[in-house]
């Protein structure tokens, strides 16, 4: 009878008496190596670093094509099809189907109308609608929202982007109609759109950054050289006239302008236009212009390059052949205005001085005083004003010579002195 031990024993337990088998030792040592990871190779951490890395450079590329300083600062890529860098506002002007390389060597490229890759994965957004256009179909509105939603899983960024992002392609493909076709048509539309903005709208802010007013001032550069102008070619000057003068409601604005080369020169120019809302306009501009402390500087400039040297022409004399040939009450009287602040304004004294005596030369305050306005109360106010400016000017200057000639005396020898006074040094 076997033992109540045995019976309780396992089956397949060995039996008691004989010792358990131990595993071989290679045995041992293959569970060991398959249980605990080998640490990874040189290689493989330098790949994981880099990859990490990489994922970081993508990341800050996300950021900075996708923020609204992009329209402000810039950003610059290569262009591999060119072989040359490139700085952009904005995606919309990245080309369909060309290869770009961003600042830390990521690839861009533009897949569709509405879509640019990131490093051939990344989705980004192309600002190319316009928010102020009614064109909104509800396919572009959904693949906005899919690329938006998109965006915010990647990089947080503020919730007015956006809007931004559509202010810079619209105000960028503007820019570029204007540059395509100076015409009519879009000179209107784009006064039309700067009319019913708020100065400080963002559509403005992004115009003025992408330097939509160079590229209006070629528009009235272009329709004020034209040897014969048009009825079409008039409109035209006078619709870059009332964007410029909507615009530079903008401090910044005048600011853009007055740091042109010839753009002061180009607006004294457009006061030949042949449109009396225009011509009023542009000396409202000057107004502005002349109550900057280098303004005047700047517009004397201007009548100085365009002046007829040959004929001796003074500086003032084109102003003042307009001033005698109008007959609107406004212009003349926004011309004395401007006599009075370049008399009396933030200019050098030097110029201030240039200035009086070339409008004595022309004859200004008799012009103005033998005017058909002369009897016209805001008329002979201005007159008057303008008769007391030419004086204190000559008072001024009067008393400065008195000045420099006591200065002399004093710093004469005593005996020189004396002799001056009608004395005798014997």
């Amino acid at each position: 009878m076997e033992s109540p031990w045995r019976i309780m024993q396992s089956p397949s337990a060995p039996p008691s008496g004989t010792s358990t088998p131990r595993p071989p030792i290679h045995a041992l040592r293959t569970a060991d190596k398959s249980s605990t990871p080998d640490p990874p190779s040189l290689k493989e951490s330098v790949m994981r670093a880099r990859s990490v890395t990489r994922a970081q450079l993508t990341t800050d590329d996300f950021v900075e094509l996708s923020s609204a300083s992009l329209a402000r600062k810039g950003v610059q890529v290569h262009d591999c099809t060119l072989g040359a860098p490139i700085t952009i506002h904005s995606l919309l002007e990245l080309e369909t189907g060309r290869q770009y390389r961003t600042p830390r060597e990521n690839a861009l490229r533009r897949v569709s109308r509405l879509q640019v890759l990131l490093a051939e994965k990344v989705p980004l957004m192309v600002d190319n609608i316009d928010p102020l256009s009614p064109r909104h179909s509800s396919e572009t509105q959904e693949s906005q929202m899919e690329f938006q939603s998109e965006a915010e899983a990647s990089v947080a960024e503020p919730a007015d982007d956006a809007l931004e992002f559509g202010d810079v392609g619209s105000a960028l493909r503007c820019i570029r109609t204007l540059n395509a076709n100076p015409g009519i048509v879009s000179v209107e539309e784009l006064e039309a759109s700067l009319a019913r903005l708020a100065p400080d709208a963002g559509w403005v802010d992004s115009f003025l950054a992408l330097d939509g007013v160079q590229a209006l001032l070629d528009v009235l550069s272009l329709s004020t050289s034209l040897a014969t102008q048009n009825p079409e070619d008039v409109r035209v000057q006078a619709g870059c006239v009332a964007c410029l003068s909507l615009l530079m409601r903008r401090r910044d604005a005048i600011e853009a302008v007055m740091a042109k080369p010839h753009a002061v020169t180009c607006l004294v120019a457009s006061l030949d236009v042949r449109s009396r809302r225009a011509q009023l306009q542009v000396l409202h501009l000057l107004l502005r212009f002349a109550l900057i402390p280098e303004g005047t500087e700047k517009l004397l400039r201007a009548w100085d390059s365009l002046r007829d040297a040959e004929q001796a022409e003074l500086r003032l004399e084109r102003l003042l052949v307009l001033f005698r040939a109008s007959d609107s009450l406004e212009f003349q009287l926004g011309v004395l205005r401007l006599a009075c602040i370049l008399l009396e304004g933030p200019a050098d004294p030097q110029l201030q001085r240039e200035v009086r005596n070339e409008m004595l030369s022309l004859g200004l305050l008799q012009a103005a005083q033998r005017s058909s306005f002369a009897t016209e109360p805001a008329y002979e106010s201005l007159a008057l004003k303008l008769q007391r400016s030419l004086e204190r000017s000559d008072e001024t200057d009067e008393l400065r010579g008195e000045q420099c000639r006591d200065s002399s005396a004093e710093s004469a020898p005593s005996s020189l002195r004396f002799s001056a006074l009608g004395g005798s040094c014997s």
